[in-house]
């Protein structure tokens, strides 16, 4: 089965560099000012589905390979983490093709006991982010 978003990982060289990673890929990366990006971590926001209230609310995530988290938070100046999903947990992270089909940018992060739907509103930070 051909898992795209996921194939090439898990990454686990402690000397792997993100950001040379996704430069040598072909992403321009000064041209998303939205995206911060290192050669351990990769921030910008995502909207997600909320857990309680099934709305959309738009998060500032953190993908950090120091920590092995994707954490995430109200806005980029907020200090309390507002929730964390560990690397080891993450089962798949897959496109979704039938809610893309209107609007670009859906995908889902499918853990062992929940699936998190996800929204990039701008479909190239999906290809970071991811």
């Amino acid at each position: 089965q051909a898992r795209p978003l996921t194939r090439y990982l898990p990454i686990r060289k402690e000397d792997f560099d993100l950001k040379t990673h996704i430069e040598s890929c072909g992403h321009t990366v000064d041209m998303c000012h939205h995206i911060i990006l290192t050669q351990k971590m990769c921030k910008g926001y995502l909207t997600k589905m909320g857990g309680k209230i099934k709305s959309w609310k738009k998060r500032w995530f953190v993908f950090d390979r120091l920590k092995r988290t994707l954490s995430y938070f109200i806005d980029k100046h907020e200090t309390k983490l507002k929730g964390v999903i560990y690397f080891q947990a993450i089962e798949e992270v897959y496109y979704d093709h039938l809610r893309s089909a209107a609007k670009k940018g859906f995908f889902h992060l499918s853990l062992a006991n929940v699936c998190i739907p996800l929204f990039l509103p701008r479909l190239f930070s999906f290809l970071f982010l991811l």
